[in-house]
Formats: structure tokens, sequence, C-alpha cells
């Protein structure tokens, strides 16, 4: 049987499935509040176009088993979970630097 792998990529992550295997790779690691948000929100993106691909693959073409678009299901679903934490942590921290320098005195 000749399976084609699906692939998806974006800047900061790509997904592929090959001969029964997916990997999702991140190619960076930073740290800071608002980058790690954009990482995990590409990541939903890269995750989603994976099992979009493959529910409209042709027939014959590569095709994940249940199990593996069950484990692409959670791991989607964990990623939207940690995506609205750093959301609001996100806006906590924005909003705490605001309240902050909007309570120093101006400076001459």
């Amino acid at each position: 049987m000749n399976e084609r792998p699906l692939r998806s990529e974006c800047d900061e992550f790509s997904a592929a499935y090959e001969a029964g295997i997916t990997s999702v790779c991140r190619r960076y690691d930073d740290q800071t509040p608002e980058v790690t948000l954009a990482s995990e929100s590409a990541r939903l993106d890269v995750l989603a176009a994976v099992l979009r691909r493959d529910s409209m693959a042709a027939p014959g073409a590569a095709r994940m088993s249940d199990d593996e678009r069950a484990i692409m299901l959670e791991i989607l679903a964990d990623t939207a979970s940690v995506v609205r934490r750093l959301a609001q942590l996100n806006e906590a921290y924005v909003t705490r630097l605001q309240s902050r320098d909007s309570a120093r005195p101006p400076q001459l």
C-alpha cells in the first residue's frame, strides 16, 4: 500500500503522521508569556490542520487509526486548556503591569 504522509507546519511547530506514527515538534522554546501563548495557539492550529487533513484524505491516502485520532484529540483538548490558562495569566500579568505603572508618580 502506497501511503503518503500527512504533514502540517507553521513557524513554531510541525506535525506529521507517517507509518502509523504521529510527531508534533516545537522548533523554539521562548519563555515570555505572550510568545508562549502564541506558540501554543500555533500548536492548536497545527493539530487541527492534521486532524482536518486526515478527515479529508482521499481513499488509500494516509489515514490515522482510531486510537491515533483519539490521542490527537486529547492533545488538542489539553492544548486548548493550556491556551485558555495562558491567556488568563497573560491578561493578569498585563493588568498588574498597567496598574503598577499608573501608580508610579511621573518622572521629570
